[in-house]
């Protein structure tokens, strides 16, 4: 009889977690295990599932009166270190309130799902998700396996948040009841055990797969007119595709694309939404490289314009596994990457496979571009090696791995004590 297991994530919108969620769910082998799907946040699907795997989206149902005064209890406790500024100890309660009753909230539908499913584990992807899980499990004192996975190096995300001192506490105490904890690179790994205190024997490395027969479907559809436009002008296009963020260190990038337009005829092409858009417009005006530098936007397929571009650039100043660097290698880009933790150091074999700059040093990422831009040969042997390499992150892999660690799991054993499923 298969075995019932819970995967449990924010909602179902468009993003990387939750894509490589959507392959395992859908792949997985139902002659030993039947998936569910809990949607703990947002009922939004962007994502097709198949037939067969069941959804749950908790309603958002107001809370009784002693819940929301164990709400109001707990805030004031939170905000006890910032007595000596009011208005931080006031922010501090506010935040600390909406958070607690959003968990409270859910953790009692999470609750009822659990009791109606009776899974044998539980899957959980992203922060938010393995906080009200843990809670849950917690509170309600029940004693089901659960994998956890925030998909991003923890420690850096956490710099960004408006109590990260506060925050990494909770992770730290929360995580110690995770009985596996899924890494998604080395470097993330080795983050949760020096900054979260979880065990090496508690740790499993599987790596992203992704679907490479999709990707390559997908970049031969047609550009559009507007999409052609982008590439008619002389000289070689740079591309990179991500969000518009602090973290992706798109300034760098334009920076160092100013530096390489001084000597290289060349354009910069960055795909995805952000609110940063305005920011780095400017900034390439400031450069006097606005007329080289083109922002598209989102779109559905960004593959068609990475096959059409010939060199791919992340920037990034931190990740976790970034898949985007897969797709540009399974359509043959020669590609420039920062050594930023983590994620592109493993994926490109320590520089065997693209090149790797220090994160945040705009002037070596301009020096590697000039390189791949201006030496044709070193430019084809690593579009070559690209192919090569992202061969060895295939869905069939990254699947298998889950569904081992999962019949681990379930049957009460070990967690695989060596410790890594992954695909180098």
């Amino acid at each position: 009889m298969s075995k019932k297991i819970g995967f449990v994530v924010n909602s179902f919108a468009g993003g990387g977690a939750e894509r490589i969620l959507g392959y395992v769910v859908n792949s997985i082998d139902r002659s030993r295990f039947s998936p569910f799907l809990c949607l703990l946040l947002s009922p939004e699907q962007s994502y097709e599932l198949s037939g067969d795997v069941p959804v749950h989206v908790l309603e958002d149902s107001p809370l009784p009166f002693y819940l929301k005064a164990a709400a109001v209890g707990f805030s004031a406790l939170a905000a006890l270190p910032f007595l000596h500024s009011p208005s931080r100890c006031s922010e501090a309660f506010r935040h600390s309130r909406q958070v607690i009753e959003q968990l409270i909230s859910a953790s009692l539908g999470l609750k009822a799902i659990i009791d109606r499913e009776r899974p044998a584990a539980l899957v959980v992807f992203l922060q938010t998700s393995i906080v009200i899980t843990l809670l849950t499990l917690i509170f309600f004192r029940q004693r089901l396996p659960v994998v956890c996975s925030d998909r991003i190096l923890l420690s850096h995300e956490l710099e960004g948040y408006r109590f990260p001192r506060l925050n990494r506490m909770l992770m730290r105490l929360l995580y110690r009841r995770i009985d596996v904890y899924l890494a998604v690179s080395e470097g993330v790994k080795q983050d949760m055990a020096s900054q979260f205190g979880i065990p090496d024997t508690r740790m499993v490395t599987v790596y992203n797969g992704f679907d490479r027969r999709m990707v390559l479907e997908r970049a031969g559809e047609p550009l559009s007119a507007g999409e052609q436009e982008l590439f008619r002008r002389d000289g070689l296009v740079l591309i990179t595709v991500g969000r518009l963020m602090e973290q992706k260190g798109h300034d760098d990038l334009i920076k160092a694309f100013a530096l390489l337009r001084q000597s290289v005829s060349c354009r910069l092409i960055l795909v995805g939404e952000g609110d940063r858009l305005d920011e780095l417009r400017r900034l390439a005006a400031e450069l006097g490289i606005a007329d080289h530098v083109e922002f598209p936007g989102w779109t559905s397929n960004p593959f068609k314009l990475m096959a059409a571009a010939d060199v791919f650039v992340l920037s990034s100043r931190y990740e976790g596994f970034p898949n985007v660097l897969l797709e540009a290698m399974a359509l043959g880009k020669a590609v420039v990457s920062t050594d930023c933790p983590s994620g592109p150091f493993e994926i490109l074999g320590g520089g065997r496979y693209g090149m790797l700059v220090p994160p945040g040093d705009h002037r070596a990422l301009a020096e590697a571009l000039h390189t791949i831009c201006t030496d044709e040969a070193v430019r084809n042997d690593l579009q070559q090696r690209s192919r090569e390499r992202a061969e060895d992150f295939s869905l069939e892999r990254m699947v298998a791995a889950y569904e081992a660690l999962l019949d681990s799991l379930s049957a009460g054993s070990a967690v695989l004590r060596s410790g890594r499923k992954d695909a180098a």
